[in-house]
């Protein structure tokens, strides 16, 4: 009886200090994702500031021209925090298992081409050059919503590991039944 009691107090002591060094990581790794996206929206979000400053004070002695790029800047950088919001979104949907897989057909040029758009200020601000020479035709079976996060993430990353000037190149190819993509850049490697 005793033994059986120590056995179970032992059991439980076990599995008590398992779900603390369980939530201890899942708390680092919060921390972690929380300091990277609030690094990543600082940029966007004080370019929309400091342009609609810009246009603020200066609006009726502006030429138009400026108008309209300051417009547009203030439109891509709008379009990058929502992007990183949306991630945000998925990694909390993620963390509380109600994400769900929804897989779809869907063209892998056309993911690429919309992610290039959203990201393109961040790359037009350091001069770097994306290029998208996925096939057209590739289409794929997959979820829509964790490639478009994954492709998102990989190319907002390489522009800001590459330096000044450089170039980022999408391209995909058919190996077996898959659908490899592939992003490389002039950066620091991984």
């Amino acid at each position: 009886q005793k033994k059986n009691l120590e056995k179970q107090v032992k059991e439980r002591t076990a599995e008590i200090q398992k779900q603390a060094d369980d939530l201890r990581i899942l708390n680092s790794t919060k921390d972690k994702f929380f300091s990277i996206i609030a690094h990543d929206l600082k940029n966007p979000l004080y370019s929309i500031v400091g342009l609609s400053e810009l246009l603020d004070t200066h609006y009726q002695t502006m030429e138009e021209d400026n108008k309209v790029k300051f417009i547009h800047g203030i439109l891509d950088s709008s379009r990058n925090v929502a992007s990183l919001l949306e991630n945000l979104l998925q990694w909390a949907r993620s963390q509380t298992s109600s994400i769900a897989c929804i897989p779809t057909h869907f063209s892998i040029y056309a993911i690429t081409d919309e992610n290039i758009s959203l990201l393109k200020t961040g790359a037009a601000n350091k001069k770097i050059s994306i290029e998208n020479r996925t096939n057209q035709e590739d289409v794929v079976f997959a979820d829509r919503n964790m490639i478009t996060t994954v492709v998102r993430n990989i190319v907002n990353n390489a522009i800001k590991f590459t330096p000044e000037g450089g170039m980022i190149l999408i391209s995909s190819a058919k190996k077996n039944e898959m659908i490899e993509i592939t992003i490389s850049d002039n950066g620091v490697g991984m």
